[in-house]
């Protein structure tokens, strides 16, 4: 590198040169890490020192250079001539929209409020191709998205998340129970929170490895229901519906992936044992009020608005969800009612 003004004033006009020679150089190496930019449309220039990380959205342990900063593609070709050689070109990407204003959301709530979208998955969701349909669970997207695009002060996406072996499937159980069908779970550890399958009929199974041991020393029995096969991870039916809009800046909550318990509920597992940090993060971010939308009303919905009444004041909007069941819906109604959950509509949060 040339030292001293002449050696800075020659790179100046030398990458100048390289960086503006055409018009269509310069739209290109603005539009070239998104690809959607152009030399008309703003966008965020990030740029940083050798040895240093870009901070990348979902990479908040990653720490940002001094030289960091953001500029528009307009001035790319300024910062290229000056900076090239300590702070390397990293790209352009689209500018972050604007958060949604008042006016643009139709929605009332108050200001420390949080929105949960309870497992909006391909198998819960698609009607012709889902491991567990829940009936008319598609019809929902809509309102989900609306609700979405309001200013929430959080915003999470639960997934079931399933090993292939998960102890809630029926082509798991050691009884031969079948499809929707019920069997008593036996472990141990659970005091511990650590739980494991007790039982010599679960290691004779061989299909949990070390999460089944022939003896415990203080056993629980959970009586667990049997699914299909579903949200297995890996696969196109854990992951969320393409038609969901994941805002920006969402959290995404991943919830039964132990292989021995189900979490009907995002804040802990059907052992009562803690599988989230969300309480944590909403707590953090200051949230007092907990919306939940999603699948199903009568299952997952149902018991992460219980589990989420511990804690925050908590609303289900029952034209969000779906159920299983849908003739189980006045009951569980009462059941969460009772609990201190309001069940009520999105068209009461109209402005």
């Amino acid at each position: 590198m040339m030292a001293g003004p002449i050696g800075w004033l020659f790179s100046f006009f030398f990458l100048l040169g390289m960086c503006a020679s055409s018009h269509a150089l310069e739209t290109a190496s603005c539009a070239s890490a998104a690809g959607t930019a152009s030399d008309t449309e703003e966008a965020t220039f990030l740029q940083f020192s050798q040895g240093e990380h870009m901070k990348t959205e979902g990479a908040s342990s990653m720490s940002m250079s001094p030289w960091c900063t953001t500029i528009t593609c307009e001035e790319v070709k300024w910062w290229c001539a000056m900076e090239k050689e300590c702070c390397p070109l990293a790209g352009c990407v689209p500018a972050p929209a604007p958060a949604p204003s008042p006016l643009s959301c139709p929605y009332q709530f108050p200001e420390d409020s949080a929105l949960l979208v309870i497992d909006m998955q391909n198998d819960f969701v698609s009607q012709s191709q889902g491991s567990l349909p829940v009936t008319d669970g598609d019809t929902i997207i809509p309102l989900i998205n609306n609700l979405s695009s309001c200013s929430w002060k959080a915003i999470a996406y639960t997934q079931d998340f399933h090993p292939f072996n998960h102890a809630s499937f029926a082509s798991t159980s050691v009884e031969n129970v079948g499809v929707f069908g019920f069997e008593n779970l036996t472990y141990g550890g659970v005091a511990d929170e650590t739980p494991f399958l007790c039982g010599q009929k679960y290691v004779d199974a061989n299909t949990w490895g070390a999460s089944a041991n022939a003896t415990c020393k203080d056993s629980t029995v959970l009586e667990a229901q049997l699914w299909p096969d579903h949200c297995v991870q890996g696969t196109w039916g854990q992951e969320l519906d393409e038609r969901i809009v994941v805002r920006t800046g969402a959290t995404t909550v991943k919830k039964g992936f132990s292989a021995v318990v189900d979490s009907y509920g995002v804040f802990h597992n059907n052992l009562g044992i803690s599988e989230s940090n969300l309480k944590e993060i909403f707590t953090g971010l200051g949230v007092k009020e907990v919306y939940v939308v999603g699948l199903a009303y009568d299952y997952c919905v149902k018991n992460s608005a219980l589990q989420s009444a511990a804690s925050f004041k908590t609303t289900v909007l029952l034209d969000g969800t779906k159920a299983v069941v849908p003739s189980a819906i006045p009951s569980v109604t009462a059941e969460l009612q009772a609990a201190g959950v309001t069940v009520g509509n999105s068209t009461t949060l109209l402005a």
